[in-house]
């Protein structure tokens, strides 16, 4: 999904909620985005299936935590999801990796 979000960057405004829900590996991964300079630049890096040295911080640590808490409240138990307001305001969420032409039309 990272790859098809960045084909509608200039279009649409994405936040991404940084969770760790495949065990302390996946939450540390997410701990590290939070910390990095360059957050897009550590993404990619892990979906490339590269690793970035160091250990994150405690406070990133619990920002992932609290974002996985609040997710997982919400019944959603796995990655990737988008949350997104209609034209209404009304808040839903779409589960699973979405194409840039789904993007768009949200």
């Amino acid at each position: 999904m990272y790859q098809e979000s960045r084909a509608v960057l200039d279009e649409v405004t994405i936040r991404w909620i940084p969770v760790g829900f495949m065990g302390e590996g996946s939450l540390h991964q997410a701990a590290q985005i939070v910390d990095a300079e360059n957050p897009t630049e550590v993404l990619a890096t892990f979906e490339g299936g590269g690793s970035v040295s160091g250990s994150p911080s405690a406070e990133a640590m619990n920002i992932v935590s609290e974002n996985s808490n609040l997710i997982q409240q919400l019944g959603i138990r796995s990655t990737p999801n988008t949350l997104y307001k209609d034209e209404n305001g009304e808040a839903h969420i779409m589960r699973g990796a979405l194409r840039a032409a789904e993007i768009r039309s949200l």
